[in-house]
């Protein structure tokens, strides 16, 4: 699981960028499975807000999906993208908007953990994301 510590995030993004890298093999925001959004030009707190998966216990988007494509193991909600017909089912259920359909594949995409050592907590050079 991650953790966000809101009053330590500048904004970097270098969590997205290494997260596409990893997942990817190119730097790309879109591409990205967390992603920092911006609270400005109002400037209320927080700035900034790390966007990501949070594995519920009871996730709303392994419920939604009609393929089974989504599925909940030892507490990580892991998506087969093989099932996956981006019909979008998941990005609708997410209370948290923490999947996205990439265009360029037309399947879902969300975060993984990494498989369990998430590579943008290791990157965050301020510590704003702690894996737990």
């Amino acid at each position: 699981m991650l953790l966000f510590k809101k009053d330590l995030c500048v904004g970097c993004e270098i969590c997205s960028l290494v997260c596409s890298l990893k997942h990817t093999g190119a730097t790309g925001l879109a591409q990205a499975r967390i992603k920092v959004s911006r609270n400005y030009p109002s400037l209320q707190s927080p700035l900034f807000k790390a966007v990501f998966c949070r594995q519920c216990r009871r996730a709303r988007c392994v419920e939604a999906c009609p393929t089974g494509a989504l599925r909940q193991a030892s507490g990580v909600v892991n998506l087969d993208i093989s099932l996956c017909t981006a019909c979008g089912a998941c990005v609708d259920a997410c209370p948290f908007h923490a999947i996205w359909v990439d265009g360029k594949t037309g399947t879902a995409f969300k975060c993984d953990l990494c498989g369990g050592d998430p590579v943008c907590v290791a990157m965050c050079p301020h510590g704003a994301l702690v894996s737990s």
